[in-house]
């Protein structure tokens, strides 16, 4: 898939900046002199966190939650007023919507910590890769994690079938779920009604992961810096998988 207006105009920045509150980030172009600028830039180049030390973060995070000593990071009156004048998140969060699953709480962070995106399923449409590209480009974020989770009702609802009464909206995502986990792709099990669910939700997520490693625009801007793209799997005890890992 191609977002023609993340490579061809810069106005895309201008208004998503402003959708997203990022216009201290993406929306002005820079001023001032030349030294200004390159100090305005090198100060911008010292928040960004690689992806390594991104998932470091995450995991210490869940950690965390998991035993019960989160800290709720950045919430308070003054880390509000400083995220006044811009972003900037440390990781993309590509998660379901389910509402045992909030990426902020699971991986303890705060406010401005995570750029997160939610759609049942964890699918990738046009405007979850914009979303996505656009943290990537113009936040800087050099880790995106595909988030899916256990008893994911959305992939459930992708191995049935669902009446012809149902909403067309709702008919057509888990039908998009149903042909990209059902569909063989070389190394990655086969999955028909009777695979349980387990294996689906992990397909459906590595699925995902790699609709987003194809991505032209992804492709260009890791040409000039690393992006990682990892997938990872919550359990509703608390636990984050991480399936990339052995």
């Amino acid at each position: 898939m191609r977002i023609p207006s993340l490579q061809h105009a810069r106005s895309f920045a201008v208004v998503t900046g402003l959708f997203f509150g990022a216009t201290a980030v993406v929306a002005t172009p820079p001023t001032g002199t030349s030294s200004e600028v390159h100090a305005k830039s090198a100060e911008q180049q010292a928040t960004i966190v690689s992806a390594e030390a991104a998932l470091l973060k995450l995991k210490q995070g869940n950690e965390r939650f998991l035993s019960g000593k989160a800290e709720h990071p950045h919430v308070d009156p003054a880390w509000r007023s400083k995220l006044a004048s811009g972003q900037r998140p440390f990781a993309t969060i590509l998660g379901c919507s389910d509402s045992r699953v909030t990426p902020a709480l699971i991986f303890d962070e705060g406010l401005g910590d995570l750029f997160v995106i939610r759609v049942a399923g964890n699918i990738v449409d046009e405007p979850v890769l914009a979303s996505i590209e656009y943290a990537v480009e113009y936040l800087d974020t050099r880790l995106v994690v595909v988030l899916g989770h256990e008893k994911c009702g959305a992939v459930t609802a992708a191995m049935q079938h669902l009446s012809s009464d149902e909403p067309r909206e709702l008919i057509a995502l888990v039908e998009h779920i149903h042909n990209q986990v059902c569909t063989h792709h070389d190394g990655e099990p086969d999955v028909d009604e009777s695979t349980d669910l387990d294996t689906v939700v992990l397909k459906n997520t590595r699925r995902s992961q790699r609709t987003l490693q194809l991505s032209s625009e992804l492709q260009r801007v890791a040409e000039k810096h690393p992006v990682k793209i990892v997938a990872a799997i919550y359990d509703l005890e608390g636990r984050v998988r991480w399936i990339d890992e052995k």
